[in-house]
């Protein structure tokens, strides 16, 4: 079992003793909430800009692995429920389920075994958490001629996800937007296959988390410097390709 893997096993057990039990965050640990997803999102990118060299899938597919991570490392940090920090780690987990086997299977080749099943029991317990029960994608079973389509839907946007940027910077929100932009044409354009629920579904929940007046995205941009901007000049501590 390697390091992500027993993470995850580590990660299951705690999701279910501490998510629900976690008293509230104080308005100082919410700004600690803040700079956790602030951190495990700036390591996606940073990984996305280290690995340029990598097919889009692989990197987008390790990317997530490890921002899943990251995000659980963090929560037990916080030892307080944050609204929004759960908001977002909700919707990280849809990011990772589109691309597991029960899915569109994106990502089979680039996850383990037991992974796969550890990350499986997560979204399990995350979605039937009274607060996002029946909110998310994983209660939908897409057919063969579905799953092709949203793939083609899926591979087009995790492209732009995965991009490098040619001054060595990182903006968040720009990217995450570009991100949102591209979903909503691809869902809106005309096409040779019929737009499945299951992308109209991932489609309708990032764009009410990230974007519109109450979306992450628009709370970050309130602070722009503080939440959006980073560059590549820190090395990795560990490889998220790993």
């Amino acid at each position: 079992m390697n390091l992500i893997s027993a993470y995850l096993v580590i990660a299951v057990v705690l999701f279910s003793t501490s998510w629900v039990q976690s008293s509230p965050c104080s308005a100082y640990r919410e700004l600690a909430a803040q700079e956790a997803m602030k951190k495990c999102n700036i390591k996606i990118k940073r990984c996305y800009l280290l690995h340029q060299d990598v097919v889009p899938e692989k990197l987008y597919c390790k990317g997530m692995m490890a921002l899943l991570k990251c995000a659980y490392r963090e929560r037990k940090d916080l030892g307080c429920r944050s609204a929004a920090f759960d908001r977002w780690m909700f919707v990280v987990l849809q990011y990772v389920a589109m691309g597991m086997p029960k899915w569109l299977g994106i990502c089979t080749a680039y996850a383990k075994e037991n992974e796969k099943q550890k990350v499986d029991e997560l979204i399990a317990k995350v979605e039937n958490n009274a607060k996002f029960a029946g909110k998310g994608i994983t209660n939908i079973n897409p057919g063969q001629d579905e799953i092709e389509c949203a793939c083609e839907i899926h591979r087009t946007c995790l492209k732009i996800m995965v991009k490098g940027s040619a001054e060595g910077k990182i903006n968040l929100c720009k990217d995450v937007e570009e991100f949102l932009k591209c979903y909503q044409d691809e869902i809106g354009r005309p096409r040779q296959c019929v737009v499945p629920y299951i992308s109209k579904k991932f489609n309708q929940i990032i764009q009410v988390a990230s974007g519109g007046s109450e979306g992450l995205i628009t709370e970050y941009e309130q602070n722009p410097q503080q939440f959006c901007f980073a560059d590549d000049s820190e090395p990795e501590s560990e490889d998220c390709l790993e």
